[in-house]
C-alpha cells in the first residue's frame, strides 16, 4: 500500500510542473499575414499608481503597453507577445496592507513587431 502511494506522489510530480515561453528571435519568427515584413522585437511597459486607496492614476492596461513598444520601432502589430505583470507596494509591504500608503501596477510587453506594406 505504501508503494502505490508513492507511484502516484510521483506521478503527480511528473504531471504537474512550470511553462516558460520565451519569444522566438526575429529572425525565426514566421508570420502567415500576407504583406507583412517583420520590424523586430520590442518591448513596452505602461503603470498606474494607486495612493491610499485612490487610483488609478494612469494606465498599466496591455494596450497602453503595446502601444508603447510598437511606438519605439514603429511597427502595426504585435506577434509572439509575452505579458509580465509587478506590483510594487509603498509602505511595509504585501504583509500588512493596512500600514501601505500606496502600491504601483507595472505592466511589460514583449514580442515581435510587424509592419504591414502598402
Amino acid at each position: 500500500m505504501q508503494s502505490v502511494k508513492s507511484v502516484i506522489i510521483l506521478a503527480f510530480g511528473f504531471i504537474t510542473g512550470c511553462t516558460v515561453f520565451v519569444p522566438p528571435p526575429p529572425h525565426m519568427a514566421s508570420t502567415s499575414i500576407p504583406n507583412s515584413e517583420i520590424v523586430g522585437t520590442v518591448d513596452g511597459e505602461s503603470r498606474a499608481y494607486y495612493i491610499l486607496g485612490y487610483g488609478p492614476f494612469g494606465d498599466n492596461s496591455l494596450k497602453a503597453a503595446i502601444k508603447d513598444a510598437l511606438s519605439k520601432r514603429g511597427g502595426d502589430t504585435l506577434t509572439n507577445v509575452a505579458i509580465d505583470q509587478s506590483v510594487t507596494f509603498f509602505g511595509a509591504g504585501p504583509s500588512l496592507p493596512q500600514f501601505n500608503f500606496g502600491f504601483s501596477v507595472k505592466t511589460k510587453v514583449y514580442g515581435t513587431a510587424v509592419r504591414y506594406r502598402k
